[in-house]
């Protein structure tokens, strides 16, 4: 279960950003996760809680998953679209395969709330 690696990660990003803010305790982490990213957002907060436990300074802290869906850019009418289908790159205006995938694959913090 990689999640459980991943979710270590976040605990070592979000300790090291509240001791850098000189702050008591970490409330939330933010993160995107893309549809593509090889991530299952329900183990990785399951792993969260877990791993949160061993860090004082995130015994409380809530993990919060945004989900990305996955885009693509179609070369033949230019224009970035969700998908048909995650498993269907396709583009939604002209029906054109495409390999160029935009957005889907992130695993991105983008936020940290520190009291």
């Amino acid at each position: 279960m990689h999640e459980m690696s991943i979710a270590l990660s976040l605990i070592d990003v979000a300790t090291q950003q509240a001791i850098e803010a000189g702050g008591e305790t970490v409330t939330l982490v933010e993160v995107e996760v893309g549809d593509l990213s090889g991530v299952v957002p329900e183990a990785l907060q399951s792993a969260f809680t877990i791993a949160r436990a061993k860090e004082p300074l995130l015994k409380s802290a809530e993990l919060a998953i945004i989900p990305v869906p996955v885009t693509i850019r179609c070369h033949i009418c230019g224009c970035e679209q969700p998908t048909v289908a995650m498993n269907d790159l396709r583009c939604r205006i002209c029906g054109e395969p495409s390999a160029d995938v935009v957005h889907g694959r992130e695993l991105d913090v983008v936020a940290i709330e520190i009291e």
